[in-house]
Parts: structure tokens; sequence; C-alpha cells
């Protein structure tokens, strides 16, 4: 048989040297994946941050259109209700000057 001879300094310099190779390696995949997940996640968290303060902004739009309509409408009823009012105001004058002419023409027929 043939005898081989290992330096075992030089072994242990090599597997430290793969060792460090591959620590590097696996630090440098897993800083680019943080990033690349970091990245992806900030974005879709301002996505949805965009898409809920859309959301959120139509929604306040429409509550101010409802009030402002609700508004109108109750303008508008107030306006109804005067106009009602002022109507209502002259048919009583008007069924007040019938009933005195009733009243009159009434007791000159009994005078």
């Amino acid at each position: 048989g043939e005898t081989y001879t290992v330096s075992l300094e030089e072994l242990i310099f090599y597997i430290n040297q793969l060792i460090d190779e591959n620590i590097d390696r696996i630090y440098q995949g897993s800083k680019q994946y943080i990033i690349e997940q970091f990245d992806q996640d900030t974005e879709t968290f301002f996505q949805n941050l965009q898409q809920y303060l859309g959301e959120y902004q139509d929604l306040m739009k429409r509550s101010l259109e409802t009030k402002q309509l609700s508004e109108e409408k109750q303008e508008l009823m107030v306006k109804k209700l005067k106009s009602l009012e002022n109507s209502s105001k002259e048919q009583i004058n008007n069924v007040t000057k019938n009933l005195n002419k009733i009243d009159s023409l009434l007791s000159l027929n009994n005078g």
C-alpha cells in the first residue's frame, strides 16, 4: 500500500475557509431575502394603507353628501311648511271674512 501524508494544519485551514465561505454565502442570501421580504411587506403595507385611506375618503365624501342632501331636504321641508302656513293663514282669513259676511247677512235678515 501507498501512504499519504496529510497535513492536519492545512486540512483545518481548508475546512475553516470552507466554513467561512458558506457562512458568508448564507449571510448574503439571508440578507438578500430579508431585504426582498421587507420591500415586499412595505409595498403591501402601503398598498393596503392607500386602499384603506381611499375607502375612508369615499366614505367621508358620501357622509358629507348625505348630510348636505339631508340639509337640503330639511330646507325644502321648511319652505313647504312656511308656504303651507301662509296658505293656511290666507284660508283662515277668507273663512273668517265669509263667516263675518254670513253673520252680517243673518243679522240683517233677523233685524
